[in-house]
């Protein structure tokens, strides 16, 4: 994929995971988070670059209700927020958050989805979801 390569050469930063993801039609995606890996968001972040989406797909932002069962990883959560990812940006996700992914459309949903070292000032040119 040599349009993806030369893109994410571009940004001019440490590049540490890549990948196009799938969510197939009707797909969700439950409350959970990746603060773990995400606690210091000078070090790393998300991103997201829609490839293939719908305005069905609604990236969503919760507030916990109930904590998993140990040794699970997905929360009960009321919604605060939703948002279609529209294609032509690229999309800081806060993944520090309870987040959750619904696919409401006809079609698989496909993002371009990376973790870098964000370059200065880079946060402050994306459309910002926390």
């Amino acid at each position: 994929f040599p349009t993806i390569i030369n893109f994410l050469q571009s940004l001019n930063t440490d590049i540490y995971l890549v990948r196009l993801l799938k969510l197939n039609k009707g797909g969700i995606i439950k409350y959970h988070t990746d603060e773990v890996v995400f606690k210091n968001t000078n070090n790393i972040i998300r991103c997201h670059l829609p490839i293939i989406t719908d305005p069905n797909v609604i990236f969503k932002i919760g507030a916990p209700i109930l904590a998993p069962s140990r040794g699970y990883s997905i929360w009960a959560a009321e919604t605060l927020y939703e948002k279609f990812l529209m294609p032509g940006y690229i999309w800081y996700t806060n993944v520090n958050c309870l987040h959750s992914v619904h696919n409401n459309s006809n079609i698989d949903r496909i993002h371009l989805v990376f973790d870098i070292k964000p370059p200065i000032n880079f946060l402050h040119n994306l459309q910002n979801i926390n």
